[in-house]
């Protein structure tokens, strides 16, 4: 499938989109069981059991649509990345680096929320790998997915001076 560079831009956004949304469902329900935590309970309710399989559910779910997105952003986008101008293969270089490093990340807060069963441990770990995730579609966006960048026509339309 060939698509133009502004129809890869507008493809990886969409796919932000669907990440954002599962990341807002992920957060909520860390921020509901740490809550019920935080509520001065010294047991967990049987409602908080259940939140906490839904963490992990949602974890893993979140798991899979990211390293989807990542092997289809490194299919679609390394490649304009490599040919849009002087430093297209550096950005690529970047991107693929980055992506090394998410998945090693994502991998290790996985596997601390598969085994964990402390609420304040949980949820922080959950916490911290929603703004991970958000802070670095932000920065893929600023960087990756200009559409002064990526675009269809080489023709620039800002001032050159």
């Amino acid at each position: 499938m060939d698509l133009t560079p502004s129809a890869i831009r507008e493809r990886i956004l969409a796919q932000h989109a669907v990440l954002r949304a599962r990341l807002d469902g992920l957060d909520d329900i860390a921020r509901r069981l740490r809550h019920g935590e935080s509520a001065g309970r010294s047991v967990l309710e049987a409602s908080d059991h259940v939140l906490i399989a839904d963490l992990k559910r949602a974890a893993e779910e979140l798991r899979a649509l990211l390293l989807d997105h990542m092997e289809e952003e490194e299919r679609l986008l390394l490649p304009e990345l490599r040919a849009v101008d002087a430093f297209g293969e550096a950005r690529a270089d970047a991107l693929a680096s980055e992506h090394i490093t998410q998945r090693q990340t994502l991998d290790a807060v996985l596997e601390g929320i598969r085994r964990d069963e402390d609420v304040p441990r949980l949820t922080t770990r959950v916490l911290e790998l929603v703004r991970h995730v958000r802070a670095d579609m932000r920065n893929e966006e600023a960087n990756h997915l200009s559409p002064n960048l990526l675009k269809d026509d080489i023709i620039t339309t800002g001032f050159i001076g």
